[in-house]
């Protein structure tokens, strides 16, 4: 369902990313209706019970280069897939 107004990622596919060891992995979240709240994408150390942030909106704010944002932003929709 959509309200519009509210964050809503129903676009996005919960696919499972397979790539060959070495290789890119290209994960995108497409999120309506952003307004003025920050997409960020975040790691889970479930042995660890903690999460780490590893990207908001157009920036990599972990040190760890393996990640990287790439950000497309339109009208009403953004497109922020990760790199890693």
């Amino acid at each position: 369902m959509f309200t519009a107004g509210v964050p809503s990622i129903s676009d996005t596919l919960p696919l499972p990313v397979h790539v060959y060891e070495g290789d890119d992995a290209l994960i995108t979240c497409v999120v309506r209706d952003v307004g003025e709240n920050t997409v960020m994408w975040k790691k889970e150390d479930r042995e660890r019970h903690s999460r780490r942030v590893l990207t908001a909106g157009e920036n990599r704010v972990t040190a760890d280069k393996r990640f990287d944002v790439l950000h497309d932003a339109g009208e009403s929709l953004v497109e922020c897939p990760v790199v890693i």
